[in-house]
């Protein structure tokens, strides 16, 4: 069948069969916020919220954070409470500069931001819905395709990362409204670089990457089949790519400057957490060679994600497609769908171990099974074509029905070989019942399914109705595949202050003073071995301050949870790994660790006086190269309290020596602007055990003055004889940059949309 693409949505169906009212886009929000209400009714009402794993341990902190700042009216630009100091809003994934991020800024937080990861669900279903019409035209297929794209295995493990599940959701969206772009021109370019620009500033890296990659291979085969010249898609492909790059440029050039010192490299990943050589089998069984852990299932060796279970229905639809509608976008996508599979095995596949090898940039992404990302967008569009040939093809019930009935006996029978490696190869930790118990269930919706199917196929007058029987058969068998991801806890477990008042630590660390480190013993321990329960699990971290369970209640830690760290003190940190015993003691000291868990016990607190205050003054300079710097850290025969290593650059500027007599009088430490007081007879350093970063100016007495790199990873600055006042305030300058930078391109934005004669649409004659 041939169907215009830039046909507009809403006469896709009449091009291509109704498949009912319920179809429709109104009436089809309607049915999928239905279905995301009833699991998670408790959420949106406001009962529980999310909890477990990295939603408590990074995503509820990071926003709790973000919070604090924007009630200050400030601007996150740095977390002084993690890993000694390191940009906040510079990495990617902290939605710092994502406009609805106001949802949870504004409203109470442990209601609004499982609220805000529940709306992006459903947005990317209804995005889902969209681009499926126009390349199907088929109304039922597209509502099938949206329901599989939010409640597939993976969606629902995006909800425990806000910034995941946001980027996932504007997939579809980009891709619908590029296409669009790119085929019409004028005024349809300033929504698809605005969409691709909210998916950028929602951060996910791997997403917007691959929501490109699938981009460029649709443009190129359109160019290729001459259904647009290549002139046309190319000037407008790119200038939506960077349009969208202007929109985001304050969110983006910080983070290419931060990427720029920061600790990954191309040799920084190689293949771990890759899907394991018998992870496909999990499209059939989900639970196929899991095992338990925090109440969820997880695969040997991936702990990435939960699930990426599509449905054993999809898995059909999918094979449908590809075996009878011979079109040119089934091909591409069933092509795009098996590369990624190879591809999610890492080095076990060999394609990415050659791909990482010819492009060496792929080091910087880690966890292969980031693959099935593409996986999770375009089987859902595979579905959807099957569902829009059932409709379109005459015959109805007098067609055969053989290539079915061998595509469903050929997913039993791999679905029996599935379990006979479940029953005589487990893996550690895998339970043959569990994998049995899982397994019959999905072939019980599997029959269903195909009945479904062939009852929607064959009775064209029920399909109004009988393609609700689809989504149903579909969505039940997503939700029970697994055990659920997404377990709820009642929100008292975010309390602010709470490990204050269970630890009682004295003294009491803060940004000015000292910092508290849990011993990685401790933070091993507690992670790989939880507790049963899962509101004493949580609260257990909260009392250790795993990952980023600090920032709920403002103490300054030496580590910390995040994508990208500093390079120069993440080297540091990692000493902590590797020394134990009097040689990790001179290290706390230098960090200023005043609280540490005692050894050999997993939540007990202990005091230590021997640390060194985050601000001293008054060390001897040392004019040494880095790794000089960086050894002199792990000996125990250098005392910080005396002696500070500089650049060899500070040596014809730095007339400081050592001063016994300076001292620091005052201090006022707030995320962004710090201000010390200092006195001294005689010129003398003020040394911060504070990571050192380009954007931190130093002044004073009002006066710009030089910011060192100290120590190798921290700062230092010169202060003349007398009474002084040390101000360091972070600047940056790629920000101010990129926020003219997105005037303009908002400008331009609006001359397209508002442009006088805006020429008519033009549809592209496209075999769909």
């Amino acid at each position: 069948m041939s169907v215009p693409l830039a046909m507009d949505a809403a006469d896709a169906p009449r091009a291509a069969g109704a498949g009912g009212d319920w179809c429709g886009p109104r009436r089809f929000a309607v049915v999928l916020a239905a279905l995301i209400f009833i699991p998670f009714w408790n959420v949106l009402l406001g009962l529980d919220t999310f909890a477990v794993r990295d939603f408590g341990l990074f995503s509820y902190p990071v926003a709790f954070f973000q919070r604090q700042c924007f009630w200050k009216g400030e601007l996150p630009w740095w977390n002084p409470l993690s890993c000694c100091g390191l940009p906040f809003l510079a990495q990617l994934n902290t939605l710092a500069l994502y406009p609805p991020s106001l949802l949870y800024l504004l409203l109470p937080l442990s209601w609004s931001l499982p609220f805000f990861c529940l709306l992006h669900l459903f947005w990317g279903g209804m995005g889902m819905y969209f681009l499926a019409r126009r390349w199907t035209g088929s109304q039922a297929g597209a509502a099938l395709a949206g329901v599989i794209f939010a409640f597939n295995g993976l969606s629902l493990n995006f909800l425990m990362w806000p910034s995941h599940i946001a980027t996932f959701a504007w997939m579809p969206w980009v891709i619908y409204l590029t296409e669009a772009g790119w085929t019409q021109g004028g005024r349809k370019l300033a929504p698809a670089a605005g969409a691709a620009a909210l998916q950028v500033l929602a951060g996910g890296p791997e997403s917007i990457l691959f929501t490109w990659l699938i981009l460029l291979a649709l443009g190129l085969v359109e160019c290729g089949r001459g259904t647009i010249p290549v002139r046309v898609w190319a000037r407008r492909f790119f200038f939506t790519g960077i349009l969208a790059a202007g929109l985001a440029a304050p969110q983006l050039l910080p983070f290419a400057d931060f990427a720029l010192h920061c600790n990954r490299d191309s040799h920084y990943a190689a293949s771990e957490w890759a899907m394991p050589a018998w992870g496909w089998g999990n499209f059939l069984v989900p639970v196929f060679q899991t095992s338990p852990w925090q109440g969820m299932a997880v695969q040997f060796n991936q702990y990435w994600t939960s699930s990426y279970y599509v449905g054993i229905g999809t898995v059909f639809l999918a094979a449908m497609a590809l075996w009878r509608r011979r079109v040119w976008r089934v091909w591409l996508l069933g092509g795009i769908v098996a590369i990624c599979l190879v591809l999610a095995l890492g080095d076990n596949g060999f394609l990415y171990l050659w791909l990482r090898r010819l492009f060496p940039f792929l080091g910087l992404f880690r966890f292969p099974i980031k693959f099935v990302i593409v996986t999770s967008v375009l089987l859902p569009l595979l579905a959807a074509f099957a569902v829009s040939q059932y409709e379109n093809v005459p015959g109805g019930s007098r067609r055969s029905w053989r290539a079915e009935m061998m595509c469903g006996g050929g997913i039993v029978l791999l679905t029996g070989t599935v379990l006979w490696f479940a029953r005589y190869h487990p893996v550690p930790g895998s339970l043959w019942p569990a994998a049995l118990g899982n397994a019959l269930p999905r072939l019980l919706f599997l029959a269903i399914f195909l009945w479904a199917v062939y009852f929607f196929a064959t009775r064209p007058a029920q399909r109004p109705w009988s393609v609700l029987l689809l989504l149903a058969v579909c969505w039940l068998d997503l939700i029970t595949a697994m055990p659920w991801q997404n377990p709820t806890l009642d929100a008292s477990v975010y309390q602010p202050g709470l490990a204050q008042m269970t630890d009682k630590l004295n003294p009491e660390p803060n940004a000015a003073e000292s910092r508290l480190m849990m011993s990685s013993f401790s933070a091993h321990h507690i992670y790989y071995q939880p507790a049963k329960d899962l509101k004493t699990t949580y609260l257990l971290d909260r009392t250790v301050f795993l990952s980023d369970c600090n920032l709920l209640d403002n103490f300054p830690k030496v580590d910390g949870f995040f994508s990208l760290y500093l390079r120069e003190s993440s080297r540091v940190l990692w000493l902590l790994d590797a020394h134990s015993g009097a040689e990790l003691a001179s290290l706390e000291d230098f960090l200023g660790v005043s609280q540490t868990i005692a050894p050999g016990k997993i939540f007990d607190w202990m005091p230590r006086t021997t640390f060194l205050p985050i601000v001293t003054a008054g060390q001897e300079p040392i004019f040494a190269e880095d790794e000089i710097a960086f050894n002199a850290i792990g000996q125990t025969n250098v005392d910080f309290r005396k002696v500070v290593y500089l650049p060899p650059e500070a040596k014809a500027r730095v007339t400081a020596k050592r001063e016994p007599a300076a001292r620091i009088i005052g201090k006022q430490f707030g995320a962004s602007k710090e201000t010390i007081q200092v006195e001294t007879p005689s010129p003398a350093m003020v040394y911060l055990s504070q990571a050192y970063y380009h954007n931190w100016k130093a002044k004073v007495d009002g006066k710009t003055v030089p910011l060192w790199r100290a120590n190798y990873a921290f700062q230092a600055v010169e202060v003349p004889a007398g009474k002084h006042e040390v101000t360091l305030e972070y600047r940056d300058k790629m920000f101010w940059i990129g926020t003219l930078l997105t005037a303009w391109a908002g400008v331009i934005c609006l001359a397209l949309w508002f442009m006088p004669g805006r020429r008519k649409d033009t549809p592209v004659s496209q075999d769909v």
